[in-house]
């Protein structure tokens, strides 16, 4: 068995504040996806956050129209990617005026980069589509957000691995007043491998 990386959908224009769809293949042995986004800011921008991965707010992995096997924001996924692969994606941000900025998120089906055990098999769906959402606007970036999507997947893996792990936003819920607790009821049916939990300053 080896890995092979490729460049499945080469740069495209994400219209601003949509939903970029990416159909995947067939079929296959997906161990990971990786987004590279690329945009310009707008001439004299100045608002915060003007970085990309606040702006993207939703990345998505459906399997047969209907099932979730991802559904996580940019921030949530590079968190996500940090714990697996121990650093942080290489990126570039520019924040003011009209400079560049890049990013690379990594989204991950196994315990890690490269896991021989768990992965997405493609031909187990009759369709399974990449979606990001953004919610950019002129004013933060000029004209589009470019999005490259590169697949990593396992060759001549001989048994098909049959798990992958299925991560998503379970509760998005914050405290209404100081001093708030949040009660929230975990499934009742599946294992639990990680439970992460997001705290943003107000």
């Amino acid at each position: 068995m080896y890995f092979k990386e490729q460049r499945y959908e080469k740069a495209k224009s994400s219209t601003l504040a949509a939903t970029h769809t990416v159909e995947l293949p067939e079929s296959g042995i997906l161990d990971s996806i990786s987004m590279y986004f690329r945009s310009t800011n707008a001439n004299g921008q100045t608002t915060l956050p003007g970085n990309q991965h606040h702006h993207i707010t939703k990345i998505e992995v459906i399997g047969d129209n209907d099932k979730t096997l991802f559904s996580m924001s940019a921030e949530q996924t590079l968190a996500k990617a940090y714990r697996k692969m121990g650093a942080l994606p290489a990126f570039k941000q520019n924040e003011y005026n009209s400079q560049s900025q890049d990013m690379l998120i990594p989204l991950f089906f196994g315990r890690h980069y490269r896991d021989p055990l768990y992965a997405l098999d493609l031909s187990a769906w009759d369709k399974v589509e990449l979606q990001v959402t953004n919610n950019f606007v002129t004013t933060t970036i000029t004209d589009s957000l470019s999005m490259e999507t590169r697949l990593c997947t396992q060759e001549e893996a001989g048994a098909i691995p049959s798990k992958l792990l299925k991560q998503w936003q379970y509760d998005s819920r914050a405290p209404t007043a100081a001093g708030q607790y949040l009660n929230v009821k975990m499934p009742t049916k599946g294992k639990l491998r990680t439970l992460m939990i997001q705290l943003d300053p107000v």
